[in-house]
């Protein structure tokens, strides 16, 4: 038996995995482009409300369909909670800012919002 020997294709993602990584990557890289073609017709909260409203259909349809259990109603407050503060304000924000910024830009800031985040840990560390 040899020792040190890694099969190549066991360390390769399912393909599963990859199909999933693309798909949001596309979502993510076309989120801005999406949200500034949105705001030329429809009045910016409207058009937050029924993205957010739709995204949140298709997942209850899913979580029903694979039979998931309900969350407790503490689980679902957090849910809830996370969800206003963590996505509702975050995209009330960039909705508003790409108003007068390019969509490219504001891409750019929310790929870097990581590598500053990291960059301002160390820096006060």
């Amino acid at each position: 038996m040899e020792t040190g020997r890694v099969d190549a294709r066991s360390s390769l993602p399912d393909h599963g995995v990859l199909l999933a990584f693309a798909v949001a990557t596309l979502f993510a890289g076309a989120n801005a482009v999406a949200v500034r073609f949105n705001g030329c017709g429809v009045a910016s909260v409207l058009g937050a409300a029924m993205r957010f409203t739709a995204a949140g259909l298709i997942f209850w349809i899913i979580a029903l369909v694979r039979r998931r259990p309900m969350p407790t109603r503490s689980e679902l407050w957090a849910s809830i909670g996370y969800g206003v503060v963590g996505f509702g304000i975050a995209y009330a924000l960039l909705y508003w800012g790409l108003q007068t910024v390019p969509a490219g830009m504001a891409q750019v800031i929310l790929a870097l919002t990581p590598l500053l985040t990291f960059s301002s840990l160390c820096c006060t560390a």
